[in-house]
């Protein structure tokens, strides 16, 4: 909406000086044009030949023009194209309804007019076709009404209403995400953990509380993102550098899925290309974590055959820095070149 431009109020207040009443005229007139002499919205009249024949003074505070040159600008100089159009189309609806000999309908719309410096603002607009005492349609009388405020009103509800809902979709996302992400370590360290204390002595107890261990610190990292999601949104969110074993990383990740994939009777495997380094300095937890979103979701969508993870390096920077990539390939339905 274009800032409001409101003309010098006193030439408003020469232009309702000039007007004075005529004894001539009877009560009732001079009552009636007193109220649109002095009124704030806008009224005007117009003849059935489409000429505007009066337009009252509230015209200059409202488009800084006077009722004169009101009268004589064309209406690509008084309306937007959308409203040339609204307008247009009652004319042409009224003169329709008077060759069927049928009484015009009343119009009210929303009309969006052009100031003098070419600014605009949004009114409401009233149009009453009047009749002669035989009956005949003799003007179409109007009222302009200026809405900007209401309009501006409208506009922040919307914006805030647009807002609210996407703050509830993100808010559904984040919730849909977190479920994701949590319940695949805490999967498998319950299972982990009803195996280490399972009524039958098992030879591998120790290895079994290690892993249900690991899958619960990388919980717990989760947590701990979920918890910092302020400094993701204000882009504060950092990325470690410590040593990890790459060959850690991978079988932590094989630890959390292989409940999922032993039920399912998948054919699991992973590969790390020959003669690479064991131990990197990185963000291991959170490497681990995009991991095992991929190979997890794999062994979600694959029902029948395999699951293949695929480790090499393929780049080596000058300052030492390596470039990985992590292949995840299956036989299930995969993802669409969209996704």
């Amino acid at each position: 909406m274009n800032t409001v431009n409101t003309p010098d109020a006193s030439l408003h207040d020469q232009a309702l000086s000039a007007w004075s009443p005529d004894p001539s005229l009877p009560l009732a007139e001079q009552r009636h044009r007193l109220l649109a002499e002095y009124a704030s919205d806008v009224i005007w009249t117009m003849s059935l030949t489409g000429e505007i024949t009066y337009v009252s003074p509230a015209v200059f505070k409202l488009r800084g023009v006077t009722p004169e040159e009101a009268m004589q600008l064309p209406l690509e100089k008084t309306l937007t194209p959308a409203s040339q159009a609204m307008s247009i189309q009652y004319f042409t609806d009224v003169l329709t309804a008077v060759a069927k000999g049928e009484m015009p309908q009343n119009f009210k719309g929303e009309m969006e007019y052009i100031r003098k410096d070419g600014s605009t603002f949004w009114t409401e607009v009233l149009a009453f076709p009047l009749r002669d005492a035989q009956g005949a349609l003799i003007e179409i009388l109007g009222v302009t009404r200026d809405i900007s405020a209401r309009k501006r009103d409208e506009d922040e509800l919307k914006a805030a209403r647009e807002a609210a809902e996407k703050a509830n979709t993100s808010k559904s996302q984040l919730v849909a995400h977190i479920s994701h992400e949590i319940r695949t370590p805490m999967t498998a360290m319950m299972n982990y953990l009803d195996l280490a204390l399972s009524p039958h002595p098992q030879d591998n107890t120790q290895e079994l509380l290690q892993k249900a261990q690991n899958a619960g610190r990388l919980m717990l990292h989760l947590i701990n993102d979920i918890l910092d999601f302020s400094k993701i949104e204000s882009g504060k969110l950092e990325i470690q550098a410590t040593p990890f074993a790459l060959r850690d990383v991978v079988q932590h990740v094989s630890d959390l899925v292989v409940h999922s994939v032993q039920a399912k009777g998948l054919d699991y495997s992973v590969s790390i290309a020959p003669q690479m380094q064991s131990s990197f300095i990185g963000d291991g937890p959170r490497l681990m974590q995009a991991l095992l979103n991929l190979v997890s979701n794999a062994v979600k969508f694959t029902d029948r055959g395999f699951v293949r993870v695929h480790v090499e390096q393929v780049a080596t920077a000058a300052g030492g820095d390596v470039m990985l990539k992590f292949s995840v390939h299956d036989s299930g339905p995969g993802l669409s070149s969209e996704m």
